[in-house]
This record gives structure tokens, sequence and C-alpha cells, in this order.
């Protein structure tokens, strides 16, 4: 990259996500290609905030992806937006071109090359990118053994913690959180027995989900561990405009929803219509004010500047004007709520696919307002 830039004369800005993986990854447990919370908070959180500090009015983005790289590209567009950095005007000029169209277009140009790719590598990427294939692993681990030490090392005390076999970590198990086609695949062909997906998504958090009951109007859930409830005092504005603080209950109004929190664990949500997303995204308040990692997304994309993260999530109660694009662009919401506590909530491994869930439309309408100059 720093030779490209010196030859063509562009000018490199960085973004550095520094220590954010290792630090993660203790909470998040390892990404995988159904679960990639590394991406937003080593990649896209750091590229946004670079986006929004240089270029506060919108830029265009030339992006090198081709729709034969995945199934999730192939469905893409020539021109997009991505909804963790909505500022940013997406183009993919090479969005159509098969891999040899790619190389000859380089050989024609005498494009130089990254060697890495005349030793195994299809693209080049983070070291332990659950995209890629086992050889590339075998290549890493030859190239820089230190660093592969240290994963493998992180990966079997994962999967002791969660009890998964060493089969797992041996064959790249853990590059599908869910039972994809493709891990099932792998796992048989290698003789490798999996657990049920419930016994390791309950171990996989600390804080799990005990019971849950669903009706039309009321839904309640009762968690493994007691809870603050006057740690949600910073948050409630998120979600609600009244708050009534009684012993160990917290209770929040908004319009047609009630909510409450139990220093037991106990949440309970009511309302006129169907409450279930709006206990989800109750749950999501909760976890976020457990295990807020500081990748400063909420911070970022609020459009009232109403929320602090240096001491804690704390909401302005004045700015805040209940969008929930900090839910929404929070990886802990996102990512470990929806793709492990809501499913064992209702039962369902993909839960998070589920119809009802309650579209971003604010960080939709972020992109739209910015004016790209």
């Amino acid at each position: 990259v720093e030779e490209l830039v010196e030859k063509a004369g562009f000018k490199l800005v960085e973004a550095r996500a520094g220590e954010a993986f290792w630090e993660a990854v203790e909470l998040f447990g390892p990404p995988a290609r159904d679960y990639r919370w590394c991406c937003k908070i080593c990649k896209l959180i750091p590229i946004a905030r670079v986006v929004k500090s240089k270029w506060p009015n919108g830029a265009l983005s030339i992006v090198g992806q081709r729709a034969f790289e995945s199934l999730e590209r192939a469905a893409g567009q020539k021109v997009w937006r991505n909804v963790w950095i909505p500022t940013l005007l997406s183009i993919s000029p090479i969005q159509e071109w098969s891999a040899l169209a790619v190389w000859l277009h380089i050989f024609d140009k005498k494009i130089k090359v990254n060697e890495l790719y005349f030793h195994g590598f299809d693209r080049i990427g983070c070291f332990m990118c659950p995209a890629s294939r086992l050889s590339e692993f075998k290549e890493v681990e030859k190239r820089r053994p230190e660093t592969w030490d240290r994963w493998r090392s992180f990966l079997e005390k994962w999967a002791k913690k969660v009890g998964l076999p060493k089969g797992w970590v041996d064959y790249g198990l853990w590059r599908w959180l869910t039972d994809a086609s493709a891990k099932l695949t792998l796992a048989r062909y290698v003789g490798v027995e999996l657990p049920r997906w419930t016994e390791v998504y309950s171990k996989w958090c600390n804080v799990n989900i005990l019971k849950t009951e669903i009706s039309e109007h009321e839904v309640k859930v009762l968690l493994n561990v007691k809870f603050d409830v006057r740690k949600l005092l910073h948050q409630y504005p998120i979600i609600a405009r009244e708050v009534i603080e009684h012993d160990s209950t917290l209770t929040l109004k908004a319009d047609q929803v009630s909510y409450m929190v139990m220093e037991n664990g106990v949440l309970s949500v009511k309302g006129d219509g169907a409450v279930l997303e709006e206990a989800i995204d109750l749950l999501k308040l909760v976890y976020r004010e457990m295990f807020c990692v500081k990748c400063g997304s909420c911070e970022l994309w609020c459009p009232n500047e109403a929320i602090s993260i240096r001491d804690g999530i704390k909401v302005n109660v004045e700015k805040c004007g209940n969008c929930r694009a900090c839910i929404d662009e929070c990886p802990v919401s996102d990512q470990l709520v929806e793709k492990l506590i809501v499913s064992l909530m209702l039962g369902k491994q993909l839960a998070w696919r589920r119809p009802t869930r309650r579209p971003k439309d604010m960080l939709k309408s972020l992109g739209r307002e910015t004016r790209v100059l």
C-alpha cells in the first residue's frame, strides 16, 4: 500500500484499531462467516471515525470487491452504502469482473502485485479471517508463528469454555457460528461430533437467558444474573421518556409500551401491540451496559450527539431523539445479542433473520441525507 501511494502520489490516511480485536474477542468469542463482529470493531468503526473527521460532508469510496467472491457480494450492487458507514457513497467498478479479467488487467498495465498472491493466498486480509481456507491458515502459521500460536491458544481456551471438541479448532470449524451446511459437511467428513447449538450458545456468554415467556402483549425474560437497575438510568432515553425508580425495580414508559427491569434479572415488557421487538431492544440496552467494548460506534453515529462513552454509556435526555441508531450500530447489540442471545430466547438459530425485526431506518436516512462533494 505504501509503495503504491508513493508511486501514485496519493496521501495515505490510516485508520488504526490497535488491540481492539484481542480485547473484544474475550467477550464476543471467535468471529465467524455468519458472526462478523470483527469487521465492525476492527475495520468499519475505525474507518467511520476517520471518515467523519476528515470528510464530514461525505465522500466517494471506490471498492475493489467482485460478485464472484461470495454469495453476499453477488447480491450487491455497483453503487451502494454500507450501513456502518452511511456517509460513504461506495462504488464497485469491477463488480462483474472475473478473476481472469482482473489478472489480465494487472498484466496488461504491469501493476505490481502483493507477493502473497503467489504463495497460496486468494485474498489478502486479516490473518485469521473466517472466510479463509485452511491452507491459507497454514501459510499464516509458517510466516507468523507467534501470531498464529496466540490465536490457536485462544481457540483452544474458547473450545474448552463452551464444550467443543479439539477438532473444532483443528479443522477450522470455528469459521461458522451456526450449523451451516458447509460446517456440518466438513464435520462429518473429518469425523468431528458437534454438540447441539443451544448447549454451545448457553456457554458462549456469561450472561444468559434462563427463561422466556412470550405472549402478544407481554414478554418476560429471566437472566442468570442480578442486575443493578440504576445503571440503565444513563440509557433509558433511547427507548422511553419517563422513568420510575422504586426499590430494586426500574420502570420505563413510552407512548404505548412499559418496560420493567428488576434487580433479580427479570425483564418485562408490556404494550398494546406486539412487543417482542421492544423486549429485544431492552435486552440490548442491558447487554450494552454490561459489556460495552467502547468501540465508539454509538457516539459516532448519534445524529444529535447525545451519547458519551467516556465514563460508561451516558445519554443526554434533552438531546436524544429516540431514533435507536445507537442500538442498531452497536456490535454488542447487532452481533452478540442478535446472533446468540435472541437465538436462545426464541429457540431458533437464525432468529436474527426474523421478519419482525425492526428495520434500521435511521441509518438509511443518515446515508440519504449525506451530501457527497
